[in-house]
C-alpha cells in the first residue's frame, strides 16, 4: 500500500507540474502574442508617422513649386508692364516732341 501511496503522490506531483508548466506555456504564448500585437502597434505608427512625413514633404514641395510659379508670373508680369510702360512713355515723348496732340487710344479696338 505504501508503494502505491507513493506512486500515486508522485503521478500527483507530475500532474501538478504539467498543469502549471502548461500555464507557464500559456503565459508565455500570451506575452508574445502581447509583445508582437505592440510591435505591431509600433510599426503601424511608425509607418503612419513616415505616411503624414511623407505627405508634409509633398504638401511643401507642392506649395513650394506654387510659389515659384507665381514669383515667375508676377516677374513676367512687373517685365511686360515696364515694356508697356517704356513703349506708351516713347509714344507720348514723340507725339510731345511733334507736337501731335491728337491722341489715338492704343487697345481693343472693336
Amino acid at each position: 500500500m505504501e508503494d502505491y501511496d507513493k506512486a500515486y503522490n508522485r503521478k500527483q506531483e507530475e500532474l501538478l507540474m504539467a498543469k502549471r508548466e502548461k500555464e507557464i506555456a500559456t503565459l508565455e504564448l500570451e506575452r508574445q502574442k502581447h509583445e508582437h500585437e505592440i510591435a505591431l502597434l509600433r510599426l503601424r505608427k511608425k509607418a503612419d508617422g513616415e505616411m503624414y512625413a511623407r505627405q508634409q514633404q509633398t504638401y511643401q514641395d507642392r506649395q513650394k513649386s506654387l510659389e515659384n510659379i507665381r514669383t515667375r508670373a508676377e516677374e513676367r508680369d512687373m517685365q511686360t508692364r515696364k515694356i508697356e510702360v517704356g513703349q506708351y512713355q516713347s509714344q507720348f515723348r514723340r507725339i510731345e516732341q511733334n507736337g501731335l496732340y491728337n491722341i489715338r487710344i492704343v487697345g481693343d479696338q472693336h
